[in-house]
């Protein structure tokens, strides 16, 4: 994945929960006020209210393929996103005028822009030191369990390539959910591409690709959005070979990652929760035209998820 260029690149990965485990050193400290004056400013323009089972879904999928990776206690790793997003909300809030976030109401973009960051960031904290084998607490009576990673031959073993499956995963489930809308709205997979048995052109993704798009803003998770291909090769729309050189773009208009999408950018961090772009993907890989290379820019409020082959 190739993230937004700044010009200025800050590595200071969840400053928070490494005072939490040994305390803050004093570099730790420094580090700390330096990514908050150099931040992204939030997004404090009007934006409607998500729908619940979207916004729901997006923490949910989240959390649960982290779950299923393997990598840390899940007790664990709730202690240390109540630790990290309590170390941060003061500062997050005050950039808005008072009582203007509720804390808690995940159908307001501008909570959701901060909780999605503070799960995000805790996960890649925790990918980080990601354990190969952990006993993990599983009730509220004291009941634990034994994890080792390597019993399941489908996770990835080393860490470093935990963003990648978590993205991939959590981009299956979201498409999933999205091809439950009504036919008329919902993306097509059954017949299309590799699913299908033949090939696909350029005209059916962007079709499909500006469904997803448009799911995203009924659900009012956008601002509106377009789909436009670019660099398209002669005979390109017939599918097969033609494919290489394509470029599809992917705008977002003003979404409720804004914030948080930027802010995890800024701190190069590998996970990111650009949901939009993880949908699409899921998607062109059921059609078997998964992409060479994706990247990420916000522009402005936009965020611009770019798909070349």
């Amino acid at each position: 994945m190739i993230h937004s260029p700044f010009s200025i690149h800050v590595d200071y990965h969840c400053t928070a929960l490494s005072a939490e485990r040994s305390g803050p050193t004093y570099f730790e400290w420094l580090g700390r006020q330096a990514e908050l004056k150099l931040r992204p400013q939030p997004y404090q323009g009007l934006r409607l209210k998500i729908e619940r089972d979207l916004a729901v879904l997006l923490m949910r999928s989240s959390y649960e393929v982290a779950d299923e990776l393997d990598f840390v206690p899940m007790n664990d790793f709730q202690k240390d996103f109540f630790t990290f997003r309590q170390a941060e909300w003061e500062d997050y809030v005050g950039a808005f005028p008072p009582l203007s976030v509720r804390q808690g109401e995940l159908t307001q973009p501008s909570y959701f822009d901060f909780i999605s960051f503070a799960q995000y960031c805790t996960l890649n904290e925790e990918m980080r030191h990601g354990k190969l084998a952990f006993v993990e607490l599983v009730s509220a009576e004291g009941e634990k369990r034994v994890v080792r990673r390597s019993d399941d031959p489908s996770l990835p073993q080393d860490n470093s390539l935990l963003p990648a499956e978590h993205s991939r995963r959590v981009g299956d489930r979201i498409l999933q959910r999205l091809l439950e809308a009504p036919e008329v709205y919902a993306p097509r997979l059954s017949g299309r591409g590799r699913g299908g048995g033949g090939d696909i052109g350029v005209e059916e993704v962007v079709e499909d690709v500006k469904r997803i798009v448009d799911l995203f803003t009924a659900k009012q998770f956008n601002q509106g959005g377009e789909v436009k291909t670019l660099a398209e090769k002669e005979g390109a729309r017939k599918g097969g070979a033609a494919w290489q050189g394509m470029k599809l773009k992917v705008t977002s208009r003003a979404p409720a990652n804004l914030w948080s999408l930027q802010s995890l950018m800024f701190r190069n961090e590998p996970l990111l929760n650009d949901f939009e772009g993880k949908a699409v993907r899921a998607y062109l890989q059921g059609v078997g035209k998964k992409e060479e290379t994706y990247a990420v820019q916000v522009q402005g409020n936009d965020v611009v998820h770019t798909f070349s082959w």
